[in-house]
């Protein structure tokens, strides 16, 4: 009997556990949804990244959902099919005017620091060649 509730209050704890641990999990894909459409980004991306993950996990046999610590990639990305609308209005708010501003902000960040690392590099050729060194920290 000692060792049969040995086995068995371990295992009841883990499979009364595991389902709030999916739903932990499913919050957290929610959230994360959210605050990626707030970012601008696409909220569809998310179920791309799991349709992915999916096809990488069929070669590994996944466990069965109800004893695992995450819901299944279907669980996930049936659920994010539902959110994804919701998300979408986040990104369309004020008619993606922020978005659109936010990634016109972006492009000029990413051509400045394109610029400065070419003028970076411009400078340290011009002192290897003023130095006649291949390595300027000598």
């Amino acid at each position: 009997s000692g060792a049969l509730m040995m086995v068995f209050l371990p295992a009841a704890n883990l499979l009364r556990d595991l389902p709030h641990s999916r739903t932990q999990e499913l919050e957290a894909d929610h959230i994360g949804m959210h605050l990626a459409a707030r970012a601008c980004y696409d909220p569809a991306a998310a179920k791309r990244v799991f349709e992915r993950m999916k096809l990488d996990t069929n070669s590994g046999h996944a466990p069965p959902e109800f004893i695992s610590t995450h819901p299944s990639h279907d669980s996930r990305m049936e659920q994010m099919d539902g959110w994804i609308p919701e998300a979408r209005r986040i990104v369309e708010r004020d008619g993606g005017e922020t978005c659109r501003r936010m990634q016109a902000d972006i492009e000029r960040a990413r051509k400045i620091a394109a610029q400065r690392a070419y003028e970076r590099e411009s400078a340290m050729r011009q002192w290897m060649v003023e130095h006649g060194s291949q390595d300027p920290f000598r």
